[in-house]
């Protein structure tokens, strides 16, 4: 999962999702307020827009505001996972140590959609010195990429 994770692997995420099954996603997707909580796409693509779109179905969307309360909720601990399983996400959603601080995220891209405009997300939190961050950070535009975002975010907590 770790290298899934730093990679953003979808072939491994798309298998774990047909593992963990529909009822059992929809749970927890429910449980933490995920977007629009749409899986109608299917348990190992509902949130891909290039399957939504070779599809014509909507993927499950969920704003940039959401996912930083998300983060918000992920650092206070107000997420109904066990402690274990949050230090393992912790673990592998460690991005960068500077002196600054502690940079951790997640990175998400598109395809180009129909318009020719791509989407790249860098979603995580920062702990410094000053106290913890949470963010998301979305760009649409052309060849926008999470590299991208990452990029952005990391000028800000940057040393």
């Amino acid at each position: 999962m770790r290298e899934a994770f730093q990679v953003s692997c979808v072939p491994a995420y798309r298998e774990l999702a047909r593992k963990i099954g529909d009822a059992r996603m929809n749970q927890w997707l429910e449980k933490i307020g995920y977007g629009d909580r749409d899986t109608s796409l299917g348990i190992d693509a509902f949130w891909l827009p290039s399957e939504a779109q070779k599809r014509g179905i909507k993927p499950l969307t969920i704003s940039a505001s959401e996912q930083a309360r998300l983060m918000v909720r992920l650092v206070a601990g107000d997420l109904p996972f066990s402690k274990e399983s949050l230090a393992v996400l912790k673990e592998i959603m460690l991005a960068a140590e500077t002196p600054a601080g502690k940079l951790y995220g997640k990175t998400g891209s598109s395809m180009p959609q129909a318009d020719g405009m791509s989407i790249g997300w860098y979603v995580g939190y920062f702990e410094g010195k000053g106290g913890t961050w949470a963010f998301a950070c979305l760009l649409y535009e052309k060849g926008a990429s999470g590299k991208d975002a990452r990029a952005v975010v990391e000028k800000i907590f940057g040393p």
